[in-house]
């Protein structure tokens, strides 16, 4: 047997199941039950079928086999894990995401050889990624037993242990801290050019670190399909920012399978290789700031700065949003619930300003008007319409 020390009453049942295992001399099964007896006739053990455990889905890895005879747990802050799936094992070691092939035969498999990723980190947790693999591919049996997966290895030694992994939601706003460039690398957003996802009832949204996308998914269990998305046509012109967006709405689109692991998304495409990873986004309040506006819909589907000498601003207060429209100052009831917002007719003070400043006037409160959703990253506050168009965007003033 292993050598594993549990708690003293554990050790106690181990010994007395042990030597009533070993006095049974007869056996017999009737419809789902097993009896085993001693030579005296008395019952040794009892038993009933053992409910077919399901091996597929994900596991949190609790245990791993170190190569020197111990199963340690994951480092804390490096989780690992495991998916199987039509064949195919995937999972997180801590560091690095890895892939590869399955076979079963009733309770045995065999692990095919394993693909991870090239990233680099603490010397512990590179340790822990060689020896959990190693683990892994040593496993020759599997058992399912409720909610615990052991693993055991030719010799009878553990290779690994796991426990499903809790269902994570993918709903809600999501800060992308990096994405496959599509040269196999995960790369950072741009310096001052974040990068979020909204998911939400079938639809998919966020900024790109330029434009507003929208699009549909679907999820099966952790296997999620994006639809078509659509974007504004903003350019800007920060080095590198456009390209960040083509290469980020690629790697979206790329992701066919997810996970969440605490505070961490991680969505994976086909290959096995990151698609992207993010955290939550952190919570945001429109209030207790004013807003200054860098660009709103002209009406025209395009998003156009304020005029040169004229200022837009926001504030939000109880239920009522005030500010400058270029011209004249405004108030505006409004109400919010979560990232949705309701904004009603504005009432402005009457002055007259030259012509093209009192159409801005109009597109800007019209625009206003046809905002229902907001997001505020780094400072910068985004409003779309109903139909994923922004609305406007402004940085927060004081």
């Amino acid at each position: 047997m292993t050598r594993m020390m549990c708690a003293a009453n554990v050790m106690t049942q181990e010994g007395q199941f042990l030597k009533a295992l070993e006095s049974a001399v007869r056996w017999n099964v009737q419809g789902d039950r097993l009896d085993m007896h001693r030579a005296d006739g008395e019952r040794a053990v009892e038993g009933t079928p053992e409910a077919a455990g399901a091996l597929a889905g994900t596991w949190s890895v609790t245990g791993f086999n170190n190569g020197r005879q111990g199963v340690v747990s994951p480092l804390v802050g490096s989780p690992i894990s495991l998916s199987f799936a039509d064949g195919r094992v995937s999972g997180r070691t801590g560091c690095n995401t890895f892939t590869g092939s399955y076979s079963l035969v009733g309770d045995n498999i065999k692990i095919g050889q394993l693909a991870n990723t090239n990233m680099m980190c603490a010397a512990d947790v590179m340790t822990q990624e060689g020896q959990f693999l190693k683990a892994l591919q040593s496993a020759m049996r599997w058992n399912v037993q409720g909610d615990r997966l052991d693993m055991h290895r030719a010799d009878g030694e553990r290779a690994l242990e796991g426990k499903p992994e809790a269902a994570g939601a993918l709903s809600g706003t999501w800060s992308v801290t990096g994405f496959n460039n599509g040269r196999q690398g995960v790369v950072s957003p741009l310096v001052g050019s974040p990068i979020s996802l909204s998911f939400a009832e079938g639809r998919v949204s966020g900024r790109s670190g330029c434009n507003t996308f929208t699009g549909s998914y679907s999820l099966q269990g952790n296997s999620v399909s994006i639809g078509q998305l659509a974007n504004t046509n903003m350019m800007c012109t920060a080095d590198g920012v456009m390209a960040q967006e083509s290469e980020f709405l690629k790697a979206l689109q790329s992701a066919v399978r997810w996970s969440v692991q605490g505070d961490r998304l991680d969505m994976h495409r086909a290959d096995g290789e990151r698609a992207l990873e993010a955290t939550p986004e952190a919570g945001a309040t429109l209030t207790g700031r004013t807003w200054n506006v860098t660009g709103f819909n002209n009406g025209g589907e395009a998003v156009v700065s304020p005029i040169t000498g004229t200022q837009l601003t926001l504030t939000f207060g109880n239920g009522r949003i005030t500010g400058r429209s270029g011209c004249n100052t405004f108030s505006a009831p409004f109400t919010q619930q979560g990232d949705t917002i309701q904004i009603r007719s504005a009432s402005t003070t009457r002055r007259r300003c030259m012509g093209n400043v009192m159409t801005q006037e109009r597109n800007f409160l019209r625009a206003l008007r046809s905002a229902v959703r907001w997001s505020i990253q780094g400072g910068e506050l985004d409003m779309h319409r109903g139909d994923g168009q922004r609305a406007l965007t402004a940085s927060s003033g004081s």
